[in-house]
């Protein structure tokens, strides 16, 4: 099984390694990774999409249980738990799947969305214009910042990911007083889903449109 993510000898291998790395950060439980992975063969792409669809919907059900409950922080620590896990649940699949992946897209940016509203300090859902396109982003508050102005990065993730999923990679940059903006550019996330806003070859113009941004 790919239960041994930590030395994967597995093309599959490497998400796992990858989610683990950010739940450190809050972006997952590794004994939930454990278990999903425990009965999942390498190889099997329908059994890696049923093992994390259903972590993805059980942790969701747990957030909003603990939301309901009025436990906000447990809450928020699911909804991201959930977010990324609905991520895990599409890596797999392929261009011919884009309505599958455009759903689960959605569910991973609403739950990380569930959990923003609940965190401290702020994580604001903003949109960049470059041009005729807009892009769907993050600009996230870092903690216990300095008087005066913020010190800023922005922080773009490899080809295919999604701002959500990237800010559990960056978020040490908030502990140390920086401000983090994550945007779907072209081709990747929401950008790519919801708006069909295809890749480019001159990216430094949409990178540019960010920096302006901060």
């Amino acid at each position: 099984s790919l239960f041994v993510f930590l030395f994967p000898t597995h093309p599959f291998g490497g998400h796992p390694l990858r989610l683990v790395a950010q739940a450190q950060q809050g972006g997952g439980d590794i004994f939930d990774i454990a278990r999903a992975m425990k009965n999942v063969e390498p190889g099997d792409r329908d059994g890696w999409e049923r093992a994390w669809l259903n972590l993805a919907q059980k942790t969701e059900a747990r957030a909003k249980a603990a939301l309901a409950d009025g436990r906000k922080r447990t809450a928020k620590q699911y909804f991201f738990h959930a977010s990324n896990y609905y991520r895990m649940s599409d890596v797999l699949l392929t261009s011919a799947e884009e309505p599958k992946r455009a759903a689960r897209f959605r569910k991973a940016q609403e739950n990380f969305r569930a959990a923003a509203e609940l965190h401290d300090p702020r994580i604001e859902v903003i949109s960049v214009r470059c041009g005729d396109e807009e892009y769907s982003g993050y600009f996230c508050h870092p903690a216990n910042p300095r008087a005066g102005k913020w010190a800023g990065v922005l922080f773009l993730g490899g080809a295919d990911a999604y701002a959500e999923e990237i800010y559990f990679a960056g978020r040490q940059m908030l502990d140390r007083g920086w401000a983090m903006l994550l945007v779907d550019t072209p081709g990747r996330g929401s950008s790519i889903y919801l708006k069909g806003i295809k890749t480019r070859p001159d990216y430094e113009v949409p990178g540019k449109a960010c920096i302006d941004y901060l």
